[in-house]
């Protein structure tokens, strides 16, 4: 019977289509398919050595790059050129739900020809080549339209307002939900009575709050749930995948606490049906890291606290179900199929990753990654990708693909002076993959090439040096000319023996101390006495005080650049760089001050 399983489920695998993997870099992109990144030759016959970015549609089914000049498409089934939009600068790209439609945007930007400044965000309809809507959004912050799932409705922010418009007709405005001080809205991946969700930051005395409204009716009695905040100024949302409950984490700009130089961070949940609440993470104080829905929908898992972090399992009620154990992480990332959890340290961390089976609520394996900025799941839910990338890190660029029970299945490291910008697998609609059976196979993989750094214990930066008295380590100072003694055999003395010897045993020489150096009298008569050791702690201090200026001073240059991009300054793709390691850099100097 177990046999008849197998052979069923191996010919079930042979019938499953192969996604393709891309990594961009450098040199421009590497095609492969399948986790072991077998040779790929069906890709357009196309210069990929100046591509920019590029993104696929939901269901993969279409992919679009940008390069300097252009923006391409093409299907993946045949992987033909089917539409060219030739516009320059291109600073991002994104798909339609159903891939029909595709939204461009660049940096907007002025010059004595045009004062004014022009049109710098488009809407393409894919099918039939040809652009349907030019308008002008500033600020790259929320400048996506976003669809519901079959492309029927879409809505587009202004300012405090958000048009929605119906079936791809983009000059006629349908409806409108107009809040004051409205800043973001979500749209529930619902094509059935689809929601919105809008946040309100606070300005002034004026409280935040978010509002729920069932679509079309946008009246103010008309929010189906609502919730005030004490404080909040910016927001994260995130629905499930049914659409009918929504995550949203907000921030400040300063902690009054005094705790964090990052602000405090709060969660919420609100669903279609009026119920809200405010998540609030017993026995661990600290930022929310991240949050991550299930993909099918029922639960979530929130990673926070002060290190070591706590992750916790809630319901769609919001009720904590599961509590993992505290340990150094900062990231979530669920498996397409959402029977597998991945827990990773990244960043500042040391690159540790957990996976747990979510079912059976156990751990199925654990090891270290070091220096991995980003993680990609597989969509067959088996395996996933880790890739360390510029501009996070320079050094060391490159990826490895791993089985869930941390089994390496394939490695690619970046040529000398190459970079790695980022990886991408190629996405299948929802239930083309079955859920992997975990623990039903076993898997032989290979060593990494690069050997995993040497565990010592740690030194604090101010005891480095020191020997284990706490006095400063001491070379030996040899005069020019002469070389190091070779030091004296010891020998075994007769005498030594018990009730031995003709007479009493000379005493030996006591050894020199090692860590006194030989220096002749007169240069010791020049050398000054060594400095007191400053204390471990102020030296800590001034460490990490500068560890933090100097973050700080990054944070205010990448402001000033935002600043200049808001106000219609155009950017080059260092800038745009610079710009996409504001959260990191912010994260990283949340985790210093802890």
């Amino acid at each position: 019977m177990k046999e008849a399983t197998t052979r069923s489920r191996s010919l079930e695998m042979a019938n499953l289509p192969t996604p393709v993997f891309i990594a961009r870099g450098s040199p421009g992109l590497y095609f492969a398919k399948g986790p072991k990144c077998q040779p790929f030759s069906g890709t357009p016959d196309e210069n990929f050595s100046d591509v920019r970015g590029l993104e696929f549609s939901s269901d993969g089914s279409r992919i679009a790059w940008v390069t300097s000049q252009c923006v391409k498409v093409a299907e993946t089934t045949n992987w033909e050129v089917i539409m060219e939009a030739n516009i320059a600068k291109v600073g991002a790209v994104k798909f339609s739900p159903t891939g029909k439609y595709l939204g461009i945007w660049h940096p907007f930007f002025v010059s004595k020809e045009n004062p004014q400044g022009g049109t710098n965000m488009y809407v393409y309809d894919v099918d039939k080549k040809e652009c349907i809507k030019s308008l002008i959004h500033k600020k790259y912050q929320s400048w996506e339209i976003q669809w519901s799932p079959d492309d029927a409705i879409c809505g587009r922010s202004v300012s405090n307002e958000v048009h929605f418009f119906e079936n791809g007709q983009l000059d006629s405005v349908v409806h409108k939900l107009r809040l004051e001080g409205l800043s973001e809205y979500s749209l529930a991946p619902s094509s059935r009575n689809p929601h919105v969700a809008a946040f309100i930051p606070s300005v002034g005395g004026r409280p935040a709050g978010a509002r729920m409204f069932k679509y079309p009716n946008f009246s103010e009695d008309a929010a189906v749930g609502r919730k005030s905040f004490f404080n909040a100024n910016s927001v994260e949302m995130k629905w499930n995948s049914r659409g009918n409950t929504c995550l949203l984490l907000t921030s400040t700009d300063v902690d009054k606490t005094g705790q964090s130089y990052y602000g405090e961070t709060s969660i919420y949940c609100l669903d279609t049906k009026g119920a809200t609440a405010h998540l609030q993470p017993g026995g661990k104080k600290g930022p929310v890291y991240a949050f991550e829905w299930s993909p099918l929908g029922t639960e979530f898992c929130l990673v926070y606290g002060f290190m070591p972090a706590k992750a916790t399992l809630y319901n769609m009620k919001a009720d904590p179900v599961f509590e993992f154990e505290p340990a150094h992480r900062n990231a979530v990332f669920y498996n397409p199929q959402g029977n597998l959890l991945a827990l990773a340290g990244f960043g500042n961390l040391r690159g540790k990753i957990e996976v747990w089976d979510m079912e059976a609520r156990k751990q199925v394996a654990a090891g270290d990654c070091p220096d991995t900025t980003e993680l990609r799941w597989c969509p067959d839910g088996r395996h996933f990708t880790v890739a360390t990338c510029a501009p996070r890190l320079r050094q060391g660029n490159g990826f490895r693909v791993w089985h869930y029970t941390l089994q390496m299945i394939y490695e690619k490291n970046m040529a000398e002076k190459h970079e790695l910008y980022e990886t991408y697998w190629q996405p299948f609609p929802s239930g083309t993959f079955p859920k992997p059976v975990v623990g039903s196979e076993k898997v032989k993989g290979t060593k990494p090439s690069q050997p995993p750094p040497a565990k010592t214990a740690y030194v604090p930066p101010n005891m480095r040096g020191l020997s284990k008295t706490g006095q400063p380590e001491r070379k030996k100072v040899l005069p020019p000319g002469m070389s190091e003694p070779e030091p004296e055999k010891k020998t075994k003395s007769k005498n030594k023996k018990k009730g031995g010897g003709d007479g009493p045993a000379k005493p030996e020489s006591a050894p020199a101390a090692e860590d006194e150096p030989f220096v002749p009298p007169s240069a010791a008569e020049r050398t000054p006495a060594p400095a007191p050791a400053q204390s471990g702690q102020a030296a800590a201090n001034v460490d990490r005080k500068k560890k933090r200026e100097n973050l700080k001073k990054k944070l205010k240059d990448i402001a000033k650049l935002k600043s200049d991009q808001a106000a219609g300054k155009e950017m080059n793709q260092e800038q745009l760089d610079k710009i996409s390691r504001e959260a990191d850099l912010t994260r990283e100097l949340q985790e210093l001050t802890v």
